[in-house]
């Protein structure tokens, strides 16, 4: 019984400290790779439309890295990228209009297909890549008319 006494509040502790640690974490993560300076230009609460990519990974600057986490969508309008439940604290869905969007590159390797897009606003650029062929594939189509 004496067991049962202790554990209960280790496990209540556990239950309050663990979400917090994980909240203050992701947080922390927002800022370190931009996504926070990114949602300052483009955070969206629309919902996502056009064609969606889940699970997608990507990378916003060189060292951050979101493996399997995000989801993408890609419209006539543009690129929204969200990542799943999570990952939320900190990170606010992004949408990127094509009119924001300067350059779509497309890079191969060994391990598969980069994206990267440029985008621009209030006077900076940031570089996103997004990985996989098949999102390529539908970045270009959408992106032609309006990207270089």
């Amino acid at each position: 019984m004496k067991d049962v006494q202790t554990a209960i509040p280790q496990i209540a502790a556990f239950l309050v400290f663990f979400p917090l640690l994980w909240m203050s974490t992701c947080w922390l993560i927002s800022r370190l790779s931009g996504w926070s300076s990114l949602a300052r230009s483009f955070e969206t609460d629309q919902p996502a439309v056009g064609e969606t990519f889940f699970p997608a990974s990507g990378r916003v600057r060189l060292f951050s890295s979101y493996q399997n986490c995000l989801k993408v969508s890609v419209s006539e309008e543009g690129v929204r990228v969200a990542t799943v439940m999570f990952f939320k604290s900190g990170h606010r869905p992004l949408f990127f209009p094509w009119e924001s969007v300067d350059r779509l590159e497309q890079r191969r390797n060994f391990f598969g297909s980069t994206s990267t897009l440029l985008v621009s606003a209030r006077g900076r650029t940031w570089r996103i890549a997004l990985f996989g062929g098949r999102l390529y594939a539908r970045l270009a189509k959408y992106a032609a008319p309006h990207v270089d």
